[in-house]
């Protein structure tokens, strides 16, 4: 390829030519010829010209290049000043000869406007042409004269953004620079002038040229095969929860195995229970032991020594430093379960590993694994059959529910025989697990005295057990909030208690007072002989009050201990064990929580990262220029997809996924690989997802590189011969759209068969014989096939040289506007004149 000089003469053609450069320059083809563009707007432009001729000619001997230097004129022919244009053909032509003598050559690109141009511009156009027919084969070195018609946008805002200029840069790239195109541009488009061949009188000096290529996008087709692939494998045979849910073999194993985990955990936890019993300690005595009153008479020393000193403050206090001391010890219990697993850090992670590898249905089914673990129940129930519990419910029952109604019933068995009758509720739904909840599900009226205070007490600290006990699994939180309750309910009928000790200390105080103001009354004369008699009744009936409350005290001391006694029991038989149980039990449901969150993060990685991969791969449309197409459709790439992918080998995948390895590499780039210590789907979760996935990409890729052996037409025959061939018959048809000949003058113009049309087909030399054989319908003897080792484009180029201007369709309303204007009547094709002016 020559250097060429490009001139736009107008403005549309130098705005035109200033883009087509530019994207020329952007193609960045390693055959683009040296360009140089050139506009002037001088009174005499040859004289520019010529200076850049000039600088170019020793721009090129500094380069020691010796080839001719090609001029192209670009021009609209509807341009104001494009008659003047013309006038500077002669000139141009003696300039070349003078300054670059040898064998030169000029091209005229002649942009016609489009069919909205207003009616001066088709005149203007007309007369471009009628004064183009008489210089046409005349002007030395004018070689060819290309005819490309303009679209709207780009007539009316050639340097637009948005004219669409990229289909006119495409083919005039083609009539000016392609190298397997111009050997036969000028062999053949050359002689349309030089012949001086006509039609009906009018010289067949023109040329037009069309391109539109199909291409496959292998790498677009690959994505979605893949993409496709990844995601279909992944819900189909990783994760198919539909599937699962339909198996109920599968799910019976899911189960059982569920069932199988937790009973081992009960196991456990019994060896902790017995190797860990821990008390509360005893507190100190809930008061000291009092002298008895004494039987002689009182007196002021006497009286004020045998005074019962009772501190009731000491006694009120002893409920909350009872409670501190529980609480103190059942938190540094906590702390030590806390700390404490059922086997070992890592025991669950590690049975739940160890299933997934055995897991029916893969990754769903160690999902099912892990619902049935947190509690639900996977097969299905009987009809109006209770449901059974599973998982973290199972393991509440049997290991805190279960042992807590066992505890409480040995602790309220001796009492339960002198509840009253009264008490006792209606039989509920929970009477069949234990007795417990008719007798303390309600509220206790049990009176004040004797022994049913103790059944108060032990009423109070075992009702708040009820509500607590119907839950499905318990925490420490609500643990605590329990013990909270038992505190309160203590303190409350402690309390009570203390108040009666007060009341007592109160009416022994006031009979002591009594008895004092009774000897002080009667004197010493009235006691021993006046009011003997007297004196002694009463004195005898004082010290009598004054020994039954002394003896009501002793009682409520002894209460008092037994209430603390109770309330010790409760806390070291029931409580104490089961605050182990609940933090091991809590500590467990944590445990399986946490996996089941990493567990479903884990599977929303790779799920996520699939869904995007075939949500960006399957949006598959067709991408259309001016020029090219492809070929990729939805409905192509399903049909290939099932003809690598049937649905009956999808579940076999994953063996083939887990012992996949990239082929070709040596020992130590294979462990480079992400996923080489990969062997068993658990390896592959501690791993995370970007092995995985790495992994399930390489397999994809490697399964789907035959698609990458496939060429342009066999892509295109996946849909079928008889759709290639309307893609064929609809592409040659957008050969014209730069330029349309009218159909009413074609068959004049083709009479005496000077017109040359040609179809230049390109693509890899594989495909040649194909579609000379199976596509000879609209591939003929007249077809070149131009191998150019790409095996996924089918490049087709019209080229039709040598036809007469009136075949461009819209030129003879052209004709008829500028005859209108002149007043002329014209019969012809083209006035008489036309080759005079």
């Amino acid at each position: 390829m020559h250097p060429i000089v490009i001139w736009g003469m107008d403005d549309k053609a130098a705005e035109t030519v200033a883009g087509f450069i530019a994207h020329i320059s952007g193609a960045g083809s390693a055959e683009t010829p040296c360009f140089w563009a050139f506009s002037s707007r001088a009174p005499e432009p040859l004289s520019d010209l010529k200076t850049k001729i000039l600088s170019i000619r020793d721009e090129l001997k500094s380069r020691n290049e010796a080839l001719p230097l090609g001029i192209v004129l670009f021009a609209c022919a509807a341009a104001p000043d494009s008659l003047k244009h013309l006038d500077l053909l002669e000139p141009l032509s003696r300039m070349l000869t003078l300054t670059m003598p040898g064998s030169q050559s000029i091209t005229l690109v002649v942009l016609f406007p489009p069919q909205t141009a207003g009616d001066d511009a088709k005149q203007e156009c007309f007369r471009y042409f009628q004064k183009l027919e008489g210089l046409a084969g005349e002007i030395p070195f004018l070689r060819l004269i290309w005819v490309n018609q303009l679209t709207r946008p780009c007539f009316e805002n050639p340097s637009g953004s948005e004219c669409g200029l990229d289909g006119l840069y495409e083919l005039l790239q083609r009539q000016l620079q392609d190298a397997d195109l111009n050997p036969t541009i000028v062999g053949i488009g050359y002689k349309s002038i030089e012949n001086l061949d006509n039609t009906a009188g009018r010289k067949n000096a023109y040329s037009k040229l069309g391109a539109f290529s199909l291409i496959n996008e292998t790498d677009v087709c690959r994505r979605y095969l893949e993409a496709r692939f990844q995601k279909q494998v992944f819900d189909s045979a990783y994760f198919n929860w539909e599937a699962l849910l339909k198996k109920h073999e599968s799910l019976s194993s899911i189960q059982a195995r569920a069932d199988h985990f937790m009973a081992g955990q009960l196991n456990a936890l019994d060896v902790i229970m017995q190797d860990h019993k821990p008390t509360l300690v005893q507190p100190r005595p809930i008061m000291p032991a009092e002298p008895p009153l004494p039987r002689s008479t009182p007196n002021k020393k006497t009286t004020k020594q045998q005074q019962p000193q009772v501190d009731v403050d000491h006694l009120q206090k002893i409920p909350i430093q009872l409670s501190h001391q529980v609480e103190a010890i059942l938190k540094e219990t906590a702390v030590l379960f806390k700390q404490a697993t059922i086997e070992d850090a890592n025991s669950f992670r590690d049975a739940f590993c160890d299933f997934l590898n055995e897991s029916p249905e893969r990754f769903a089914g160690a999902k099912m694994f892990l619902k049935a673990l947190l509690g639900e129940y996977l097969l299905p129930q009987k009809i109006n059959a209770e449901k059974p519990k599973s998982g973290l419910f199972f393991f509440s029952e049997a290991a805190c529910a279960a042992p807590l109604i066992k505890a409480i019933e040995a602790f309220a068995e001796p009492y339960r025989k002198d509840f009253p009758p009264s008490l006792k509720t209606e039989p509920s739904a929970l009477s069949a697990k234990s007795w417990i909840f008719d007798l303390f599900g309600s509220p206790a009226r049990i009176s004040q005295d004797g022994k049913t205070r103790q059944l108060q007490l032990v009423h109070a600290l075992l009702s708040p057990f009820i509500p607590y006990i119907t839950r499905d699994t318990y925490r420490m939180s609500e643990t605590t909030a329990l013990l909270a309750q038992l505190e309160a309910a203590f303190q409350k009928e402690f309390a009570s208690l203390v108040d009666q000790v007060k009341e007592n200390r109160d009416l022994e105080k006031a009979q002591a007072e009594e008895l004092k103001s009774l000897f002080k009354a009667l004197g010493f004369w009235g006691r021993n002989v006046t009011r003997r008699a007297v004196y002694k009744t009463k004195l005898e009936a004082v010290r009598n009050r004054i020994n039954r409350l002394k003896a009501e005290l002793e009682e409520m001391q002894s209460r008092l201990v037994v209430f603390q006694d109770i309330f010790l029991q409760l806390m070291n038989r029931l409580m104490l064990p089961h605050i182990i149980r609940v933090i091991i039990n809590e500590r467990l449901g944590t445990d399986i929580q946490k996996a089941a969150q990493e567990f479903d993060g884990f599977l929303d990685q790779i799920n996520s990262a699939l869904a995007t991969k075939w949500e960006q791969a399957g949006r598959i449309a067709k991408r259309r220029t001016a020029t090219s197409e492809t070929i990729l459709n939805q409905q192509m790439l399903a049909l290939l997809y099932k003809k690598h992918v049937t649905e009956e080998e999808i579940d076999s995948f994953p063996e083939k996924i887990i012992r996949f390895l990239p082929p070709g590499l040596n020992d130590e780039q294979i462990r480079q690989v992400s996923y080489y210590p990969c062997k068993e789907l658990k390896d592959h979760y501690h791993a995370g997802p970007p092995p995985f996935l790495e992994r399930l990409d390489d397999f994809a890729g490697d399964f789907f590189q035959p698609v990458a052996e496939m060429h342009i037409l066999d892509m295109l025959e996946v849909e079928g011969k008889e759709t290639v061939k309307k893609l064929f018959e609809s592409s040659l048809a957008r050969l014209d759209q730069y330029l349309e000949f009218s159909p009413g003058m074609l068959p004049l113009a083709m009479q005496n068969q000077v017109l040359r049309k040609m179809l230049v087909v390109r693509t890899d030399q594989a495909l040649h014989d194909r579609l000379a054989s199976h596509y000879g319908l609209f591939f003929n003897a007249e077809t070149v096939f131009i191998a150019d080792g790409n095996p996924q484009q089918i490049d087709l180029t019209a080229l039709v040289f040598g036809f007469p201007a009136f075949l461009v369709h819209g030129l003879a309303e052209c004709r008829d506007l500028a005859a209108n204007q002149a007043g002329e009547s014209l019969q012809d094709l083209w006035p008489l004149q036309s080759t005079q002016n």
